[in-house]
């Protein structure tokens, strides 16, 4: 047990009253003592003067043992003050105050420790009124807000917009400075910018959860279309190889004329023939593809980069804002797309970025698709057992 005074009393809480003292005297005389029980010797509980206790109480009430007038007390509350101010004073000569000339007493009821807790209570009660202040003009500008733009929807979750990358990006921006979000400029500290940017950030996370949920929707039809589609003619058929896709491939390039030739830096694809300038890691020799020989996953590379080809929309993609500020970039700069970096005026880099917004692209089309149809197939059959 503690070191305790003979004039004091042992309460319940001693053990929290023996770890506020520990904590005392840790900070004052920068040592690590021992966890569990610790004897302070008289003479040790002694030399404590409220400075000591003073430069304390401000460390656990401000966060530094001198603190300026224009400091706040963030750290602790007047509460955690006073609880720390009773634990020390258990130890103390029992009702006998501080003595500045013989340095003796009690040091917890001294004139610069009842300032400090003194000061924390103004300032803590000047907080909470500026809180409630800023609250009240909070809400008296949301109102006006409101009455002019419409109230929240039901589904609104603030919380939940706050959390938003987008927004997180939005508070980092200083007064003055833009954003730019669904093809729209938003100004940091100008008008209603921030509450429309709220409910920009909220539709958006509406609309893909919906789409989602369409999306999931019109998977499950398609996999059930799938099982109940007959099994005796596709048991019949045999899963062509890998070489045989590679070869099909290529006889389609080699014999779809009708196409003008498309070029793309690390790619070129000519009408009639089967001529390739693919990038290093990606380059094979023709022979191979036409005799067989040679690398499957080259071949198996050269018919993913010819199939691309032949589908990709190459000006949609070109009109990406990743693409256009894939052509900013200075010489050497490097783009982060899709979790993959980029770099620029090295070889094959603009074909591989151009065939990675591709397939998200067509990804995203194949998933509008699907939802049409289901739509449509929702839509005709609800019209048909009306009719009935």
């Amino acid at each position: 047990m503690l070191g305790v005074n003979e004039n004091t009393t042992t309460p319940k809480s001693l053990k929290r009253y023996e770890r506020n003292l520990k904590e005392l005297m840790s900070y004052t005389n920068s040592l690590q003592y021992p966890r569990g029980a610790y004897q302070f010797s008289t003479d040790e509980l002694s030399r404590l003067t409220p400075d000591n206790i003073r430069a304390f109480l401000a460390y656990k009430a401000y966060g530094v043992p001198n603190p300026t007038p224009d400091d706040k007390p963030t750290k602790g509350g007047l509460y955690d003050l006073q609880n720390y101010k009773k634990a020390i004073s258990h130890f103390m000569p029992k009702k006998m105050p501080w003595n500045d000339v013989t340095q003796e007493g009690n040091p917890t009821v001294s004139a610069v420790v009842s300032e400090l807790i003194e000061d924390v209570r103004e300032k803590k009660k000047k907080m909470l009124e500026r809180e409630k202040r800023e609250k009240m003009l909070e809400i008296e500008r949301k109102e006006k807000l409101f009455a002019k733009m419409g109230a929240r929807p039901p589904d609104f979750d603030e919380a939940l917009v706050r959390q938003a990358p987008t927004f997180i990006k939005w508070q980092a921006l200083r007064d003055g400075e833009k954003l730019r979000y669904a093809c729209r400029d938003f100004v940091k500290g100008y008008g209603e910018d921030e509450e429309r940017l709220m409910r920009r950030i909220m539709i958006a996370r509406r609309n893909n959860l919906r789409d989602h949920e369409k999306l999931k929707r019109a998977r499950a039809l398609s996999r059930g279309r799938d099982k109940e589609e007959p099994s005796s003619t596709a048991a019949t058929k045999t899963m062509p190889t890998k070489e045989e896709k590679i070869k099909a491939t290529v006889a389609v390039a080699e014999t779809d004329s009708s196409k003008p030739s498309m070029m793309t830096e690390g790619v070129a694809v000519e009408a009639g023939t089967a001529a390739f300038a693919l990038p290093k890691r990606r380059r094979i020799i023709s022979e191979a593809v036409a005799g067989g020989g040679g690398s499957s996953s080259c071949g198996s590379a050269t018919a993913v980069d010819i199939e691309a080809q032949r589908e990709m929309d190459v000006p949609a993609v070109e009109a990406t804002r990743s693409y256009k500020a894939w052509l900013a970039l200075e010489h050497g700069k490097e783009l982060i797309y899709n979790c993959r970096r980029y770099v620029k005026g090295e070889e094959g880099e603009d074909w591989f970025l151009k065939k990675t917004i591709w397939r998200r692209m067509r990804y995203r089309r194949e998933n509008k698709k699907m939802v049409e149809r289901l739509k449509h197939e929702v839509t005709s059959g609800s019209t048909e057992s009306s009719s009935r």
